[in-house]
């Protein structure tokens, strides 16, 4: 099994995903995690 974090740019914050192949086959899960530039609070910066 192979399994790769991959990011998508979506409106200035960016997404994050899993791709995995699991006998032969391409499955993509999304983690609903995102990634902002500039954070402007403390919570958001950590």
């Amino acid at each position: 099994m192979k399994v790769t974090l991959r990011q998508r740019n979506q409106g200035g914050k960016t997404s994050l995903y899993l791709d995995y192949y699991h006998k032969g086959k391409r499955k993509t899960e999304y983690l609903n995690l995102y990634l902002e530039p500039n954070p402007k609070t403390k919570e958001k910066r950590t």
